[in-house]
């Protein structure tokens, strides 16, 4: 059996936008100061931190370990098909735990369940509607949406950027948008 787990490229990059790059004074995660990397010359942005994630020396500054895409050819199963005698792809949202406790348990007593990966934040957002040029420290303590980081041309790079991975999740019935 494979199991394939991937997740939206719009979320995933917000989500490790916020996570990873949160300025001085603010949570630092776990695992080193990202923020560190980056150009002095900044208030960070979204549109900012898509500009190097897209530019010519992006794995300087970003780190590449969060925002890679997760499909590095348009059908990673292709090489696969024929080996295995099933195989599940499904989104980070919509993982089947019935499936995965019955069929790939280790043992009787132990389970496989879904741990917290959501922003804690739950101030309501009443700002701009598009905050992609607003610096993080001004939304970073409230829940705004996924979609309020995107305009349609930052939208259009993302989607070629990560254009293996939205065609993978096509081939799966997984369709994907902010």
């Amino acid at each position: 059996k494979v199991i394939i787990i991937i997740r939206n490229p719009y979320e995933r990059l917000v989500s490790g936008f916020i996570d990873k790059y949160q300025p001085p004074g603010f949570f630092k995660p776990k695992g080193g100061d990202f923020y560190g990397k980056l150009p002095k010359s900044y208030p960070l942005t979204f549109e900012k931190f898509t500009d190097l994630l897209l530019g010519e020396h992006r794995w300087r500054y970003i780190d590449d370990t969060h925002f890679k895409p997760q499909v590095t050819f348009p059908n990673p199963l292709s090489s696969i098909q024929n080996l295995v005698s099933e195989f599940k792809v499904w989104d980070l949202k919509n993982i089947d735990y019935d499936y995965l406790n019955k069929s790939c348990s280790i043992n009787n007593s132990s389970t496989i369940s879904r741990g917290p990966h959501q922003r804690k934040a739950t101030k309501k957002w009443e700002g701009p509607e598009n905050i992609s040029k607003l610096p993080m420290t001004e939304y970073i303590e409230y829940n705004v949406s996924y979609s309020s980081f995107y305009t349609p041309e930052l939208k259009s790079k993302i989607n070629k950027f990560f254009q293996n991975d939205f065609h993978f999740a096509q081939t799966q019935n997984i369709h994907y948008d902010v």
